[in-house]
This record gives C-alpha cells, structure tokens and sequence, in this order.
C-alpha cells in the first residue's frame, strides 16, 4: 500500500480561498446550462454534440499509481475516440429579494473502440440566494454529477469559467472585494456547491465518479464597509463502475466524505481595499484516515487601477488525526497564497498560487502547492474567443513520497449565427512522482470538438 500509494496524483484545488464564497459547479459553457438565458420559467436551454480523442482509455496517472504499470487483467488499452450529445433543461426564478434556479444536464457518449465503456452521465444543480432582511443574506446550493474521467478533464476551472464571463471589471472587483454580485453569471459561478476540479480525481476515484456537495451560508452586512458570514458544507465523491474494464486496482480510494464549517468577515478600507479574516475547521473521512484540518487566514485585496486586481493572503493551520496510515508533522504550519487578475475589454487573465496543508481527498498528504491560471480573449460582439489554461499542483509527504502534476489546455470558440456555436479544444496532461527512488512519469493528450445549438445568445457572446 505504500508504495501504491506514492504516486497518488493531485488533489482538490483551493485557489479560491481569498474569496468569500464556494467554488462553483464547472460546468464547461458549451456543454452547461445555457448562456443567457432569457426570462424566468421552465426552458431548455440547449443541445450539444461532441467528438473527443484521448490518448488512453484509463485515469493518465494509473499507471504511475500503480508505479509497476496498469493493474494485473488490464492491459494496456491505447488511446479511445468518443462521441456524445448533451441536453440542458433548467427552470429559474428572479425577484427583488429571492433568486432561484434549478438545471440537469442527462448526457450519453458512446466509445468507438470499446462499447462496454459506453455511459449515461447526469448534472444536476440548483441554488437559493434570499434577502432574509436588509442585511442579511443566506445562500443554499446543490450539485451532484456523474462523470467519466475523460469528460472531466475538459472541465474548465473556478478562474477559467469566471475568465469567461461577460462581466465588467467593476461588476468583477466588486465580487472579489466585497462578495456582492450585481452579476448574474459571477453570482451563479462563486455561490454554487464546491465540487473537486483536479484532475487527480480521475485517478483517486477510477474512471468514472460521483461528485456530489451540499452547501449553505448566510452573512450579515454590518455597514456598507463590513461584512461576516457563517457557513458549512458537506461533499462525497466515489468511484463508480465504469463497465467490463472496471477492476477493483484502477481507483486508489472508493470514496471521501468531508465536512467544512466556516466564518469570516470582510472589512473594506477603502473602494479600492479591502482586508479579510478567514477560519475554518474541516473533517475529512476516508479508508486511510480520519482528521480533522483547522485553518486561519489573513487575506488583503486590492484594486490597481482600472486593469489590475491584486489578492495576497497568509495563515496558518494544523491537522489533528484521530486515524491515520501516515504521521502528520506535529506543531501549526503556514498557508500562502496571492491571485492577480487583469482585465481589459477583450482580454481577461488571471493567476494563481496557494500553498495549504493536508489535501482533501483524504490521502494523508502533509501539504499541497498549487499554481495556475486561465486567459480568454473576446472582443464584445465579435463571433470568434480565445481561452487558455493551465494548473500545476505538488503533493509534499504522502509517506515518503511526493507526487507534482499538471493539466493545460487551449480552445477556439467560433459562434454561428445568434445560437450555434463550435469549439475545438486541446489538453495536455502530465504526472510525476518518486516512488522507491525511482522517478516516473506519464502523459495524456486529448481533443474534443463541440457544436452546441441554444434558443439563447450563447454565454459571452
């Protein structure tokens, strides 16, 4: 098990963590809910069809997991073509003091090379923002998604999907600063339920998973410069059955269960300013360990300009085991971090790094560091955008052992007419890790191509 578990891939990212709110749901916005999407009501939002290569049919990081090569009984499969449809159906509603939406999104693909790895997928979300009163807010969010680990690494993430968004800068800075959202699509991205954006998962949890969360959190506006607010939020995420090529060797864990309260406030400064106290306490159960993870941080934000918005935040945390397979260094460790977004009227760009202790998955890992960011290029009204992206992550101390990672990706979106839209995409994945002595490390490419029809303009067009 040790040596299995030396060349475990990356796990969750918590590069939002100088925000106020939850990570949101991911969604791709050619295969999610919809752009803009009109009135209130029951509507469907759209169609979606996809071709996709991937260099190999299994998690791109099994095979260093498993440090010998892939699993007895499985070989070695090569690479795997798919094709795919998705729909979006949603229902909303809109008001002076309640918002409210619900969306699924049921989609099948279908394996060229391998029809036992042909599957049904499901998205489904829903979220509540309501003003309690004058001051007080409380927002309740839901997600649950069944995905293949092929599908998931097209999924864009926190900074990709708001790079994406057709906000403006002030609407922008005024939810980073603040936690305040004039913005339909910044609100419905930053208070969605967390669900896990790594590509780790895929490995963690085999080749096809659940990822389901549950979150509320309400805050109070002391002054229009002061802010608290209050919250908890519960996750599990499983590995499922994925067909006659499932065995038991491909998902390192069967499931983790986490549980997350958390409090803060946000004292603004100035319109330009703003400085934050951010603490929780997490529980995380998994098969080889049961812990609980405490963190306070100190996070200041700033407004450079009229292109620039700068966050830096710095703490501390320590992890109390109640059962573990790993020894976890005793004594408070620090957590680190800063973000740096720019925007422009056709460009958008924005970076980050995050140092924190432990991991969510449950591995026992001592601590993590994360880095990456998410550019997108579109000149309003034009039919063509640019994006691209990219993460890296380290995992220090998983025993003996260390294990680094990291995914970029590259897009053209070209819309047709007032409700078709196309988009290429390519990926590019590596793991490495030290594992008795020996370095290893594997790599996955992939393509997909989407063509999506909404009766709506499509999202930031």
């Amino acid at each position: 098990m040790m040596r299995n578990l030396g060349t475990i891939a990356t796990p969750v990212l918590l590069a939002l963590l100088v925000c106020p709110v939850a990570k949101p749901q991911g969604m791709p916005p050619v295969l999610g809910m919809g752009g803009n999407e009109g009135p209130d009501g029951l509507h469907f939002y759209g169609v979606s069809v996809y071709a996709e290569y991937t260099s190999t049919v299994i998690p791109f990081g099994s095979n260093l997991a498993f440090s010998a090569g892939v699993p007895p009984g499985l070989p070695n499969l090569g690479p795997n073509y798919l094709g795919g449809i998705v729909a979006r159906v949603g229902w909303r509603k809109t008001g002076a003091r309640t918002n409210f939406y619900i969306a699924y999104a049921p989609s099948y693909d279908v394996s060229f090379k391998y029809s036992s790895l042909d599957s049904l997928n499901h998205n489904l979300m829903f979220g509540l923002i309501h003003d309690l009163g004058p001051k007080w807010t409380i927002v309740w969010s839901g997600a649950a998604v069944t995905a293949r680990f092929d599908q998931f690494l097209f999924e864009p993430t926190v900074f990709a999907s708001l790079a994406g968004t057709p906000a403006t800068f002030d609407e922008l800075s005024q939810a980073i600063l603040s936690g305040t959202y004039t913005n339909p699509q910044l609100a419905s991205i930053l208070t969605g339920a967390p669900l896990i954006e790594s590509p780790a998962t895929t490995l963690i949890y085999g080749p096809r998973f659940l990822d389901a969360s549950l979150r509320t959190d309400i805050s109070y506006r002391h002054s229009e410069r002061l802010r608290y607010h209050f919250g908890v939020s519960t996750t599990r995420t499983q590995g499922l059955n994925s067909g006659q090529l499932e065995t038991d060797g491909v998902r390192v864990l069967p499931q983790t269960t986490a549980a997350n309260a958390a409090t803060g406030l946000i004292y603004a400064f100035s319109p330009v300013t703003t400085f934050g106290v951010e603490m929780s306490a997490s529980r995380i159960f998994s098969r080889f360990e049961d812990v609980y993870v405490a963190n306070g941080t100190l996070l200041l934000n700033r407004v450079l300009g009229r292109r620039w918005i700068a966050q830096v935040h710095g703490g501390a945390g320590f992890v109390t085991p109640i059962q573990h397979i790993f020894a976890y260094p005793p004594g408070t460790h620090y957590l680190a971090g800063a973000t740096l977004t720019y925007k422009t009227l056709a460009h958008t760009f924005m970076a980050s790094y995050n140092h924190t202790i432990a991991d969510a998955y449950g591995l026992g890992a001592y601590s993590s560091s994360t880095a990456f960011g998410a550019w997108n290029w579109h000149i309003p009204g034009r039919t063509w955008a640019v994006v691209a992206g990219g993460s890296y992550e380290s995992l220090s101390e998983i025993g003996s052992h260390n294990l680094n990672a990291w995914l970029g990706d590259a897009g053209i979106n070209r819309r047709f007419g007032l409700h078709t839209m196309a988009q290429l995409a390519y990926i590019y994945g590596r793991t490495s890790g030290v594992v008795a002595d020996t370095p290893e490390k594997r790599s996955l490419q992939g393509v997909r191509l989407v063509l999506s029809w909404s009766p709506f303009l499509p999202l930031g067009f």
